[in-house]
């Protein structure tokens, strides 16, 4: 790749955070810890005062946007701050129209915060002042009409104060700060030759006029999925009649899903209303998604072979299932999945890594193993190999599991008479392969697609639909098929 590049007047360098090199891990492991914190408890609150009926007062209504604005306000600077960590100063770059969001965000977090807190004291006032008259005071509408007319307010003042910062020429191009704010909108530049591995990232291929509709449906399909993931995870978590291995695996699942979705659409809704030209991301932060999205691909299949393994010993073998299917032995068996993917995966993209550079477009959605091999002139043959290899034995080593597994099932439901625990075990089952069968098709049609070049875009499509439609589905499926945690959803959706 060149190392002078001149880049146009939307390319910012961005402080960031200020830590030697010494204290980079510390730092990063220290925030990460920190957000996975804040996402974790402000969206578990959310779920539980959602699903518990008892809590749908004012007050607990109120705990509720302020929980979602804590998570917006983190996810506007933490990410962004954990992907440069590891980058020096001077090779820290941001869109001019990502910093004027940023800084939107962040001051519309801080905004939002102050007047959330002041209707919580009225209504505090209310209720501890004028308690009879609070029902008919503090009701759903009032509430409602409140926070709607306090983020309005919020919105119209940030957009002035951003918009005043924005309108300014520009003659800076650096940022003394770790995050974006209107104060430092105006000290940017209009041209900049630099030394850097920036790369061109092709995004989402949509019109300006369909990027308002994808921005929307992308930004509902991400948030249905963290929240109903999350939500299984948080109800598996406190629910002690659900602490079996069985529902222990599906965990597991929805932590992957989740993970995989963040590792995709988040970077594709940033990107949606930039020109496809202006679309940059570092070379070390694309391959850090290209190892993450292949890591998520890997680790669904690992995880599904172990959830077809807990099944053939519940139904083959339901004497000796408790003592085969220990928590000790579901640790293991999980920690076994995540490792040999991650083991899997990160030798695959640093053969990727390994390669010297000569171009810097990536003509995908976002960033892959065939992404970063493509970046080189070099002879990529070991690459080509070693992926499609990983690609087809993972998928035929999980395909060969399952149907092993299911064939004694089936054999063993076909023998046994009693018609009550082959329906439970049909449930169960159907479950498993219908998320299976979603998994298995959407990575062979992506592999399918890539030996046929004229059908480019439906592959781009097909590989951001893997990292949407699964975890999109998955928590659905177990969800609504396994009774077990159907009932539990209904008793709390029904709870006075």
């Amino acid at each position: 790749m060149m190392e002078n590049q001149t880049l146009g007047p939307d390319v910012l360098q961005l402080e960031g955070l200020n830590v030697s090199p010494e204290s980079s891990v510390a730092a990063f492991v220290l925030l990460l810890l920190i957000y996975v914190f804040i996402m974790v408890s402000n969206v578990g609150l959310v779920v539980l005062i959602s699903m518990e009926r008892s809590l749908h007062e004012p007050m607990y209504l109120l705990f509720c946007n302020m929980s979602i604005n804590d998570a917006f306000g983190a996810s506007t600077v933490i990410p962004r701050l954990l992907a440069n960590v590891f980058l020096p100063s001077s090779q820290r770059y941001i869109g001019y129209v990502d910093c004027a969001a940023q800084a939107f965000c962040a001051h519309f977090h801080a905004s939002s915060a102050c007047t959330v807190l002041m209707i919580v004291v009225f209504d505090r006032y209310v209720a501890i002042c004028r308690p009879l008259q609070y029902a008919a005071i503090m009701t759903n509408r009032m509430v409602l009409k409140l926070l709607l007319s306090a983020w309005l307010v919020l919105l119209v003042m940030v957009v002035i104060l951003v918009g005043l910062s924005v309108r300014l020429s520009r003659c800076r191009s650096v940022m003394f700060n770790p995050i974006s704010v209107s104060a430092i909108l105006r000290e940017i530049m209009k041209n900049k030759t630099v030394d850097l591995d920036l790369l061109q990232l092709e995004g989402l291929n949509v019109s300006p006029e369909s990027s308002v509709a994808a921005f929307v449906l992308l930004l509902l399909i991400y948030v249905f999925i963290m929240v109903s993931n999350v939500g299984l995870v948080v109800l598996i978590s406190m629910e002690r009649s659900l602490h079996e291995p069985m529902y222990l695996l599906f965990c597991n699942m929805s932590v992957n899903d989740a993970f995989g979705a963040s590792t995709v659409i988040p970077r594709l809704l940033a990107d949606v209303f930039l020109p496809s030209s202006q679309r940059y991301i570092r070379y070390a932060n694309c391959a850090v998604q290209a190892f993450c999205a292949h890591f998520h691909g890997g680790t669904s299949h690992t995880v599904l072979m172990i959830m077809a393994f807990d099944r053939y010993n519940a139904i083959c073998r339901p004497l000796r299932y408790a003592a085969i299917m220990t928590r000790r032995t579901v640790v293991l068996l999980s920690t076994l999945a995540w490792v040999v993917s991650f083991v899997v995966i990160l030798v695959m993209v640093s053969l990727s890594v390994r390669l010297s550079r000569c171009r810097r477009i990536i003509n995908h959605p976002f960033c892959d193993n065939a992404s970063l091999f493509k970046l080189s002139c070099e002879n990529v043959f070991i690459n080509h190999l070693y992926g499609l290899s990983t690609a087809m034995g993972m998928m035929a080593l999980s395909l060969g599991v399952v149907l092993l597994t299911y064939l004694r099932i089936a054999v063993v439901c076909l023998s046994r008479k009693n018609q009550a625990l082959n329906r439970r075990a049909l449930q169960t089952c159907t479950s498993h392969l219908a998320v299976y069968v979603i998994l298995l098709l959407s990575g062979f049609i992506i592999i399918l697609l890539h030996r046929f070049p004229q059908l480019s875009e439906e592959r781009k499509l097909a590989s951001i639909l893997f990292h949407v439609v699964p975890p999109a589905l998955n928590a659905v499926i177990y969800g609504l098929q396994i009774k077990a945690i159907r009932e539990k959803i209904l008793i709390i959706f029904n709870r006075k």
